[in-house]
């Protein structure tokens, strides 16, 4: 079972608090079963919402989905958003790497250079979380496709398919925020071009699942031609 599956799994059947475990009279729970009660935790302080952050950088570092230093996370806050600062590494998050920023164009010198985008898209669409990763499988069918469509049951049901777009700038410009914010009021995930993925979702937990599902069925995708090609 990948990550993702297994912390659905922990949502649908929420194991028993450890004993004696509580953040602001809310039982803790183990890190599977965050998905649960994530909506909950969300509005109980920052400290909490850090160990969301870090539960997702985490797993998107060991799935090889980031690089050290790569890829971005923020929630929608109200009328601001919480995003992660410029050079964090996210399979390492702590509090002193979030940034809370307004919704509208306040500047800040530590936010991810990213920020543009993430606005955009809680601009645009009734998005609550938005994960940028650079999945190299899906990375690599972008060179080639103008959509990924999966051809593995599970991709298939979740993403049947995901839009491909190319910017002139695919990185911090008004330009890639404006294609992907478009892309993301129809899709819940899209593809920029040799750069990576925006996935959209409920809460980090659900960005999270359709980016692990974009590259794994990017990944089946790609070894299925390899086996094609060997006839």
């Amino acid at each position: 079972m990948t990550a993702a599956g297994s912390h659905a799994a922990g949502a649908s059947e929420p194991r028993q608090a450890r004993k004696g475990a509580t953040v602001r009279g809310i039982s803790w729970v183990p890190w599977d079963g965050l998905a649960a009660v994530f909506v909950r935790i969300r509005r109980e302080g920052p400290l909490d919402l850090v160990r969301i952050f870090s539960l997702v950088g985490r797993d998107l570092h060991m799935g090889g989905m980031v690089t050290s230093h790569g890829g971005n996370l923020s929630v929608r806050q109200g009328k601001r958003l919480i995003i992660t600062r410029t050079g964090a590494m996210l399979g390492h998050l702590g509090q002193e790497d979030l940034v809370s920023v307004s919704l509208d164009e306040e500047v800040h010198p530590q936010a991810s250079r990213e920020l543009p985008l993430h606005r955009a898209v809680y601009q645009s669409t009734q998005a609550e979380a938005l994960v940028h990763a650079h999945p190299p499988y899906a990375v690599a069918l972008s060179f080639s496709c103008e959509w990924i469509e999966p051809v593995d049951a599970e991709g298939a049901l979740v993403l049947p398919r995901i839009p491909v777009v190319e910017v002139e700038d695919p990185i911090g410009s008004q330009k890639v925020a404006q294609a992907v914010a478009q892309a993301l009021v129809v899709f819940p995930v899209v593809v920029v071009r040799g750069h990576g993925s925006f996935a959209r979702g409920k809460h980090l937990l659900e960005a999270y699942h359709y980016t692990s599902v974009l590259e794994a069925s990017s990944k089946i995708l790609l070894l299925t031609r390899f086996v094609d090609s060997m006839g």
